[in-house]
């Protein structure tokens, strides 16, 4: 780790998809997505070469500079919004984001250089950090179990493995509750389990049931919550208030998540989020890592549902494995 301009740098994954992008129809959908922004600039490029210089006694328009950024699914308006404020302030700059990449995702388009900023829902490991990939920042979201049930709902902590492990368990009005399971050892479940006793327990008896569903995506896990009747679902602070989803909270504890309370203490539950930069970033790329730690940056991220970590930003991470969302 070493310190730079007040960012503190960790340094990033095997790559799963190598420089010979192939552009064709035969790339899956997420691939695509990738390719496509690739690929159009191998098609575009030569354009350049046919643009006028400007004419004499004339000054040339300031150059646009571009900046990509992409990350797990749950932090895609996140990303939009704190992308928006930053050229807002920066008018010779375009931020695109690159959506659907997933953490996995982001972070080998980081390595590739289709994205320059990820924003990954785990730390890098030893083999991604051989490929220059960087940890900036290290912030927080609260992480939050989020139901269709048309009333105020609030469960005891201990009540929550209840509600996984039992196939007829009810809210207190007597609605079924219906339980949407992640992937295995997705980090959206490791961000909570060490906080809930038998939470993993009873994880493991709900997906031995063929009629509970999994959700691969952060997009389709709230997706699911808003149409299932009586739905609990694990997900962001961030994703359900950045996405103005129609889904109702649940209190643990009787203490309700919101950002205040989730800095104080009151509210303990979590989850991780890593901003990561490419190899030799760029000077626009400097100025967004910049503006993330800056007054207008930290503002436009908490009004996205992310602050500082309240506690040491480590605590949690170790256990964070995977992410497929």
């Amino acid at each position: 780790m070493m310190m730079m301009n007040n960012i503190y740098f960790d340094t990033a994954l095997p790559r799963d998809y190598g420089a010979g992008t192939v552009c064709n129809d035969e790339q899956d959908d997420r691939m695509k997505r990738l390719t496509s922004f690739r690929c159009n600039l191998t098609v575009l490029s030569p354009l350049v070469l046919l643009v006028p210089s400007a004419a004499a006694g004339q000054t040339p328009p300031a150059a646009v500079e571009r900046l990509n950024l992409g990350g797990f699914g749950g932090a895609n308006e996140a990303l939009r919004i704190t992308g928006k404020r930053f050229t807002s302030l920066n008018k010779d700059t375009e931020v695109d984001l690159v959506a659907g990449l997933g953490t996995n995702g982001a972070i080998n388009a980081a390595i590739e250089g289709v994205i320059q900023v990820a924003m990954s829902g785990r730390p890098l490991t030893a083999a991604q950090m051989e490929h220059g990939l960087t940890v900036v920042s290290v912030v927080c979201t609260p992480y939050v179990y989020a139901t269709s049930h048309p009333g105020p709902v609030t469960m005891d902590r201990s009540a929550i493995p209840a509600a996984f492990a039992d196939p007829t368990y009810k809210w207190p009005d007597g609605l079924p509750l219906r339980v949407i399971l992640r992937p295995l050892l997705s980090s959206d479940e490791l961000a909570i389990i060490p906080k809930i006793p038998g939470l993993i327990q009873s994880i493991q008896l709900a997906r031995q049931r063929v009629s509970v569903p999994v959700a691969t995506t952060d997009q389709e896990n709230a997706d699911l919550a808003e149409h299932i009747p009586g739905s609990l679902a694990g997900t962001t602070w961030t994703q359900i208030m950045s996405e103005r989803r129609p889904l109702r909270l649940v209190a643990i504890d009787g203490v309700a998540p919101s950002i205040a309370a989730f800095e104080s203490g009151q509210y303990p539950f979590g989850r991780i989020l890593y901003v990561v930069a490419g190899q030799k970033p760029t000077p626009v790329t400097v100025r967004f890592l910049n503006f993330l730690r800056s007054p207008d940056g930290v503002t436009a991220l908490r009004e996205a549902g992310i602050v500082a970590c309240p506690k040491g930003p480590n605590e949690a991470a170790e256990t964070e494995t995977g992410d497929r969302s």
